[in-house]
C-alpha cells in the first residue's frame, strides 16, 4: 500500500489526474503483493518490483518466474537499505544471476542519483566514509560545509554499488 499511495499523492494532484484514474479503472495500472503472484504469468506487462533489498532469494525468483511474453520488469533495491539479515537477502545473489543474462541490464546508481533530502545524501555519505575508516576527509568536508552551505557532497567511485 505505500507505493500506492505515493503514486496516488503524485498523480492525483496533478493536471493527468484523470488519465491515472481511467487507466486504475481499466486496471492498467495495478498493485500486487507478491504474495498473491502464485499460479499467475504477466505478459504484455511492465512489472516494477521495488524494495528488493528486503526480499528472499525464493521471493524474487518467483516474481521473476511470472514474468510473461512481451513483458519487462524491474527490479529495484538497495542493499544499504536492507532490513533483513544480510544472510536472508536474495537481492545480491539475484542480481549476479541476472548479470549472466544478455536479456537483462542492471543499473546502478550512486550517491549522485539519490532525489532525497540533502541531509538523506550527507548521512549517506558520512556513513559510507565512517564504515571505510575515512573519518580524517568526512571530518574536512563537514567543516566545509558549516563555513560554506552550498559545498557538494564529494562523489566516490564506489557510489553505494553492489559487488560484484
Amino acid at each position: 500500500r505505500p507505493y500506492q499511495d505515493i503514486v496516488e499523492r503524485l498523480y492525483l494532484t496533478s493536471p493527468k489526474k484523470d488519465n491515472y484514474i481511467n487507466l486504475k479503472r481499466k486496471n492498467v495500472i495495478e498493485f500486487i503483493p507478491t504474495s498473491f503472484l502464485r499460479g499467475t504469468t504477466h505478459s504484455e506487462t511492465n512489472i516494477l518490483v521495488d524494495e528488493c533489498q528486503n526480499m528472499s532469494y525464493h521471493e524474487l525468483s518467483a516474481v521473476l518466474t511470472r514474468v510473461g511474453n512481451n513483458s519487462r520488469v524491474a527490479i529495484i533495491g538497495d542493499l544499504k537499505q536492507c532490513d533483513l539479515v544480510k544472510e536472508k537477502t536474495g537481492f545480491a545473489e539475484i542480481i549476479k544471476v541476472l548479470k549472466l543474462m544478455p536479456s537483462f541490464a542492471v543499473f546502478e546508481f550512486g550517491l549522485d542519483d539519490v532525489v532525497g533530502s540533502e541531509f538523506v545524501k550527507e548521512f549517506l555519505y558520512a556513513e559510507h566514509r565512517f564504515e571505510q575508516g575515512d573519518l580524517g576527509s568526512t571530518i574536512a568536508w563537514i567543516k566545509e560545509k558549516k563555513r560554506n552551505p552550498k559545498t557538494k557532497i564529494p562523489l566516490y567511485e564506489e557510489d553505494l554499488a553492489l559487488e560484484g
